[in-house]
């Protein structure tokens, strides 16, 4: 059977991904290490322990220049335009002011063809036809951008003569569904890392990483080990 390769931040969600598809194929591990952005370094940390612990193979790639490459495309035509308004491929997508990435912000969808080519070039060289990607309907990425995302970036690798399919199979589920089936397959959701703000392993609690993690943890019936009721009360 040939490995798929999983698209591995140390986030709830991809570990989650990982525990799911856990021995229903073999699994690479891939961690695309942005160090220009802060809460990477800690992700990165959480990515290799738990790959560690589930004994996957497990590759880190360092990007570190992409963030120049993407900085004025998302603010020219991602981010919000002129007058605050959506830009150009925002509002062609269908993009309200509240869904545009902020100017210069590296997350933008215009990105993410650059990571997944890196991760479809990995599969290629490592025998796998598939990536998969961790993506749920919740996250800041519409899930119908997404379904038009994939066959158009599908397309593209065809074309290219790349054997490889990028999936996302959560991507009708909602975070709180995805951790409570993580959580169930085995998933240790305590060794993960949302912040957006902290690089020293320390969740601030605050930002929006962690908000989403604390609503998803609550709506799901889990107590996070990472923050503990206190803080969670906080978030109501």
């Amino acid at each position: 059977m040939k490995p798929i390769v999983l698209l591995f931040s140390g986030g709830p969600d991809s570990t989650s991904t990982a525990y799911l598809l856990r021995g229903k194929t073999p699994i690479l591990l891939l961690t695309i290490h942005e160090p220009q952005r802060t809460k990477n370094h800690s992700e990165v940390k959480s990515a290799i322990k738990i790959a560690q612990d589930l004994g996957f193979r497990h590759k880190v790639i360092n990007i570190a220049s992409t963030n120049q490459l993407f900085d004025d495309v998302d603010r020219i035509t991602f981010g919000l335009g002129g007058g605050n308004r959506p830009g150009k491929v925002a509002a062609s997508l269908g993009f309200t002011k509240e869904k545009c990435v902020a100017p210069g912000n590296n997350e933008a969808p215009l990105s993410l063809p650059f990571l997944h080519l890196t991760a479809a070039i990995y599969a290629a060289a490592h025998g796998s036809e598939d990536v998969v990607w961790g993506v749920h309907k919740d996250d800041d990425i519409p899930a119908g951008w997404v379904s038009t995302y994939l066959e158009r970036f599908n397309a593209l690798v065809e074309v290219a003569g790349v054997d490889v399919t990028l999936k996302a199979p959560f991507l009708t589920y909602s975070k709180a569904q995805l951790l409570t089936a993580g959580l169930a397959a085995g998933a240790p959701l305590e060794q993960t890392f949302s912040c957006l703000v902290r690089s020293d392993g320390v969740h601030c609690g605050v930002c929006h990483g962690c908000h989403e993690r604390m609503i998803a943890f609550r709506q799901a019936g889990i107590l996070d080990e990472v923050f503990g009721e206190d803080i969670s009360q906080k978030s109501a």
